[in-house]
């Protein structure tokens, strides 16, 4: 696992970039394009990564991938999005790639994404503002973080850079508790004692208990037994 403005503030937008001759195509393709979409691509333009590196800033995919997006509560299907974990913000394309603009987290509930489903965090919740999958779709849930940063390294006297990840998983309780987990035993550890028990229990005799299995799979198979 890696939007515009309203139509005047794009098209003042367009109109500083293209050569005057070019000015009235280029803002009637951004008219045709936006439509009925205008209202959710009124964020800024998207910021650009212009220094060359290994890797890419983005959640999973550096190719923007076919998803659905609630924005302000109002669902767009069949977008082109992906989501800038370097910034936080995610991203959606206008058709064929012509624009790229940015979306604050705190402006969507939902990104559905190659199967997977993101929420935009807003800086008033006890999470660190930002945007997580979640793992899980009953009573308690996962929340992971992704959070990529541009590094610069030094090896045989070159000079290179690449995009380090680190990620941050928190449980957020049916009780509203959230609580940062680092591994199997601190998530068990979240839940009260007698659920605690009933987890493991659940979990002895199934596939996803062994110690292979990736921790995002892992918090999936728990959290499903926490809801039995």
């Amino acid at each position: 696992m890696k939007v515009l403005y309203f139509l005047p503030i794009a098209a003042a937008a367009l109109l500083s970039l293209c050569p005057a001759r070019a000015q009235e195509p280029e803002l009637l393709r951004f008219q045709q394009a936006a439509g009925d979409r205008s209202i959710l691509f009124r964020g800024k333009a998207a910021e650009r990564h212009s220094i060359p590196a290994e890797g890419h800033p983005y959640w999973s995919n550096s190719e923007f991938l076919t998803g659905d997006i609630v924005f302000e509560d109002r669902l767009y299907r069949d977008l082109p999005i992906n989501i800038d974990v370097c910034v936080h913000r995610a991203l959606v394309q206008l058709s064929a790639g012509w624009i790229s603009i940015s979306l604050a987290p705190a402006e969507v509930q939902s990104i559905r994404l190659d199967g997977h489903l993101y929420t935009g965090v807003g800086p008033e919740d006890t999470l660190p503002e930002g945007f997580y999958e979640v793992l899980g779709d009953g009573p308690d849930r996962v929340y992971k973080r992704v959070t990529k940063q541009l590094t610069t390294a030094t090896e045989a006297d070159r000079i290179y850079h690449y995009y380090s990840a680190q990620s941050a998983w928190y449980l957020r309780d049916r009780e509203g508790r959230t609580t940062r987990v680092r591994n199997r035993y601190a998530l068990l550890r979240a839940f009260p004692p007698e659920r605690r028990r009933h987890i493991r229990e659940q979990l002895r005799e199934s596939s996803a208990n062994r110690a292979d299995v990736p921790f995002d799979l892992w918090c999936q198979a728990a959290l499903r037994a926490a809801a039995l």
